[in-house]
């Protein structure tokens, strides 16, 4: 969808599908805005906040660069909260170093089947505390998790998911997007008793989809108040690319004059 003045001045955004599942309303994303001047900037985020309330859409999400100080404020003022800081990452395969010890680790790693999505879940459920809907703080937990699961449910679906076992039990699982010859780390973790092992399955997971699919370049997103994964990914030395920060708006549909 576009909000546009001219070719140099106009705001592209989305429907978000995810976030709309847990909220139980209209979501949009806005995933570009271009500005020649402040002035155009103001009537374009008006513009769209008029077509979010007539189309009732009561949340609305975004990413920028935080340079862009103009747009930051304009945001502000427009009634979105900074809700988070993100880093993108990025490392080539071949550069990355693999490590003896870490090999050495008895675990087996397999693209997850269905009969496995359950323990997944439960895996999901219990240890996220980053990400943009878990630093939001007008945002109840339970939602944060819920949207997990479910994209977590739909990767499982797609086989985009991999999981990690120790002593036949699941402690662990890594999702992923293949983009021709990249791989997008997507969402990962290990349970707490086994967090020892994360730094082997991380390993062992990039030569695996390596094998499977022949990787170029492996990309993530990461919370700049995530340090156990800051420290995972300095360890095998990802290359930091940018840094984002999250806005969120929330409308109350309660207050909507056309409900």
């Amino acid at each position: 969808m576009l909000i546009k003045s001219d070719s140099s001045n106009f705001i592209e955004f989305n429907d978000t599908p995810w976030d709309s599942k847990v909220f139980g309303y209209k979501t949009n994303q806005i995933t570009r805005i271009c500005f020649t001047k402040e002035n155009s900037l103001t009537v374009l985020l008006s513009e769209f906040e008029e077509f979010s309330l007539i189309n009732q859409y009561y949340f609305s999400s975004t990413r920028i660069h935080p340079e862009n100080f103009i747009l930051r404020r304009a945001l502000a003022e427009t009634g979105f909260d900074q809700v988070e800081t993100i880093f993108e990452l990025t490392k080539k395969f071949e550069s990355i170093k693999c490590f003896p010890d870490l090999l050495k680790a008895e675990i087996r790693i397999h693209i997850a089947e269905k009969s496995d999505t359950e323990s997944i879940v439960d895996i999901v459920k219990t240890i996220f505390n980053y990400g943009r809907f878990f630093e939001d703080p007008k945002i109840d937990k339970a939602i944060a998790i819920d949207r997990n699961v479910n994209w977590i449910r739909g990767l499982c679906e797609k086989k985009s998911v991999l999981v990690v076992e120790f002593n036949a039990e699941i402690f662990g699982f890594l999702a992923f997007e293949i983009r021709k010859e990249d791989c997008v780390l997507l969402l990962g973790g290990v349970t707490e008793e086994y967090n020892y092992l994360a730094y082997p399955f991380w390993l062992k997971s990039f030569i695996f989809l390596n094998e499977l699919y022949n990787i170029n370049r492996f990309n993530t997103i990461i919370s700049a108040n995530n340090l156990p994964i800051i420290t995972l990914y300095n360890y095998f030395k990802f290359i930091y690319k940018s840094v984002l920060i999250g806005f969120h708006k929330h409308r109350n549909p309660k207050n909507d004059p056309l409900q």
